[in-house]
């Protein structure tokens, strides 16, 4: 085992290496309460994935996504990474740019902490980078549960089981084969959980690192929160997983005890459990580079695919709207020809009614023309009434002419008699008037 004991700088540089979503975070995070520092530069946190933030330096990460794209390989590839593949000049300048970068990041920090899980099977990179800056390299690797992994990584990134375990298998295996002959320390994320003092006084006796109390304190007051475990297996619970390759249950085993230290860092359980997994992990290589080609193949056609759904979508959106628009339409039409349909009736009865008016008028017309002809006739019957007006006014003048003219003669004949009467002779003769009367009375 070499101890970095040929350190000149006096600078410790703490790299945590862990599979993704087993708790690399925490355990980063925990490091602080040992002086570790964790530079300026780092990647924010996302709600949901890790809310607390990922202790991951972006300038970093950036070398290791450029190395693994540059391998034709990303982080969720299980196929080995084969770094001699790289093109020589490529290689050497991300090499060189990783010193510069990483100089820079321990110039003012006498601990400094170094995480991204890339950096578990990437090792062999950084190595030569480390010893060009002499520094005292601990590496502390994160143990959880592959359960609780396949789990986390099943949530965020929708990863299936089986996929999962491998990937565990690829970054555990490369991890205790890197590390074997470097000083290294296994830390269980749930025994971390459950008593962080404890767990940071082993590793502050394993490396000589200092433990500090009021890091300590705000480790455990204000980033630990229970609600950041979802999950909690151990070596025994792989037996019911029939997705998990023994290999899996072997090496979590073989860490696990390491982490309660049950057995010692540089056992040889752990190299035989690394070496079976390795030998497992060859002997599907070929399906891992299938599957991997087949993930690139889908990644390739993925933006066609989304494009496609894009416009599905969108088309939906169009159908949907038309639909509405013509639901809209049919709905106007209807409301229209109900419309139509009141202005019918409307008309039915408007023409009903001039029927009505119009049969009125006519009758109407013919009550005038009767009372004109009765008019008429009256009118006649009025010139006659006048004309027999006249006639009997005519004839009444003449009637009271004659009246007048007769009334003339009475006056002259009562006169007259008058005059008879009171003449002498008239009463001398009355003797024989009476005779002459009683002989006509008798005559008749």
């Amino acid at each position: 085992m070499n101890t970095n004991s040929t350190q000149k700088s006096g600078k410790t540089l703490i790299v945590v290496l862990g599979m993704h979503r087993s708790g690399t975070s925490v355990v980063a995070r925990a490091m602080g309460a040992l002086g570790g520092k964790f530079g300026e530069r780092l990647m924010q946190p996302v709600a949901g994935v890790n809310d607390k933030g990922f202790f991951e330096d972006v300038d970093v990460n950036a070398i290791n996504v450029e190395l693994l794209k540059a391998a034709g390989s990303d982080w969720y590839s299980m196929m080995p990474i084969d770094l001699d593949c790289i093109d020589a000049s490529l290689l050497d300048c991300l090499q060189t740019k990783a010193v510069t970068v990483l100089r820079d990041k321990c110039a003012d920090n006498d601990t400094f902490v170094l995480k991204d899980p890339r950096l578990t099977r990437l090792v062999s990179f950084w190595r030569p980078v480390f010893a060009c800056l002499s520094l005292r390299v601990v590496y502390v690797v994160a143990v959880r549960s592959p359960i609780s992994v396949a789990k986390s990584l099943a949530r965020v990134h929708h990863f299936a089981e089986e996929k999962s375990y491998i990937l565990w298998l690829t970054h555990v295996v490369a991890a205790l084969e890197e590390t074997k002959d470097h000083e290294r320390i296994f830390v269980d994320y749930d025994l971390l959980m459950d008593a962080p003092a404890r767990e940071l006084s082993r590793v502050s006796e394993a490396t000589g690192l200092q433990q500090r109390a009021e890091a300590l304190a705000e480790f455990e007051q204000e980033f630990l929160e229970h609600r950041l475990r979802n999950s909690r297996f151990s070596a025994d619970d792989l037996d019911v997983v029939r997705l998990a390759p023994q290999q899996v249950k072997t090496v979590f085993s073989a860490m696990q005890r390491a982490a309660a230290e049950e057995i010692d860092a540089y056992s040889s359980e752990l190299d035989a459990a690394a070496k079976d997994g390795r030998r497992y992990l060859e002997s599907i290589e070929p399906l891992l580079r299938y599957e991997w080609r087949l993930v690139q193949h889908v990644e390739k056609v993925t933006p066609a695919l989304t494009e496609a759904n894009a416009r599905t979508k969108g088309l939906e959106v169009a159908l949907r709207d038309s639909e509405a628009h013509a639901a809209s339409e049919i709905a106007k039409r209807e409301e229209t020809q109900r419309y139509a349909n009141d202005l019918e009736a409307q008309l039915r009865d408007s023409e009903a009614h001039s029927a009505s008016e119009i049969a009125k008028r006519e009758g109407s017309q013919r009550y005038a023309n009767d009372l004109k002809a009765h008019s008429e006739h009256l009118s006649v019957g009025l010139e006659q009434l006048k004309e027999e007006h006249e006639s009997v006014i005519s004839a009444l003048e003449a009637l009271q002419s004659k009246v007048a003219s007769q009334e003339a003669a009475l006056r002259r004949a009562d006169h007259y008699i008058a005059e008879v009467f009171s003449s002498t002779s008239w009463r001398i003769t009355a003797p024989l008037r009476a005779l002459r009367r009683m002989g006509s009375w008798r005559n008749r």
